[in-house]
């Protein structure tokens, strides 16, 4: 799963498990990590990567690096190199840097689902407030916070972006006869060129989104903190039907029925912006 950290926040990385044949965790070998972006093709240079859990043996197999504050939103390829069983194993992992977070860890756990649940890992946290803003953002049809994309499609004077709040970034061509002012993009995301004659495929880099994430916050903590109880034993599922003799058919999702967390707050709240902000709402 790709990890979102905002602009400006200085973010700790962590690698892929590195492990060997056996299943042993790998050796204390040196383990390097680089971060290349890809809005500009530089180099990124994180801090010396150490051990997550705090020794000098790699128990658990995995290492972290921090990522400085990042000025703008980018997708940034992040390669880990060490040793496992005497081979240099190189693993990688995506990065998106984006406008914000839609909630914070600390908000998410004080929730009033999981305030007296204090074993909850930061890291599960995490990576659940990371998949809800991946689900709100492929449903609704556009990111409620600012992102980068690239989009490569074949010649032609007017085509739709996937995404319909666009800034453009770049635009490139094999043949690099088309630049940035030949083309222009409206508010939902169509491009148009007057100019436009190459064959080859174009490359439109972007930024995007509504820049909006307050309308999420609450969302996000609901969400996670229901999938955290649910996954733990506990109860948070809504019931929409209750037979007299007590039997219940519970929510699950369903996005063809506009459900698409299951959850009917959660899901009331992507609806609307999915209307008022969805890039299929704003096809004419």
């Amino acid at each position: 799963m790709t990890v979102r950290v905002p602009v400006g926040v200085p973010a700790n990385l962590k690698s892929p498990l590195f492990v060997s044949a056996a299943e042993a965790a790998s050796p204390a070998t040196s383990v390097t990590c680089s971060v290349t972006s890809l809005r500009t093709g530089a180099s990124i240079t994180p801090t010396a990567s150490a051990f997550d859990d705090g020794t000098t043996t790699a128990v658990t197999g995995r290492y972290v690096a921090t990522l400085p504050a990042y000025p703008m939103p980018d997708i940034l390829t992040v390669a880990w190199v060490g040793t496992v069983d005497a081979a240099t194993v190189t693993l990688t992992d995506t990065v998106r840097v984006v406008g914000s977070h839609y909630a914070t860890v600390p908000e998410i756990t004080g929730s009033a689902n999981l305030v007296n649940k204090p074993l909850v890992s930061h890291a599960r946290v995490a990576e659940l407030r990371d998949a809800f803003a991946s689900i709100a953002s492929e449903y609704i049809g556009e990111s409620m916070t600012l992102e980068y994309d690239v989009a490569t499609v074949n010649p032609c004077r007017s085509l739709l972006l996937p995404h319909p709040a666009c800034t453009l970034v770049t635009v490139a061509d094999a043949d690099d006869t088309d630049v940035l002012i030949d083309w222009t993009v409206n508010g939902i995301g169509l491009l148009r060129s007057e100019t436009s004659t190459s064959n080859a495929p174009y490359s439109f880099a972007y930024d995007h989104g509504w820049n909006q994430p307050d309308r999420l916050r609450q969302a996000c903590v609901e969400w996670v903190s229901s999938v955290i109880m649910r996954t733990d034993g506990g109860s948070a599922r809504d019931v929409i039907w209750q037979a007299p003799d007590g039997g219940a058919r519970y929510s699950t999702p369903d996005w063809d029925a506009g459900r698409p967390t299951g959850m009917l707050d959660v899901d009331n709240v992507l609806n609307e912006l999915r209307s008022q902000f969805g890039a299929n709402e704003h096809i004419a």
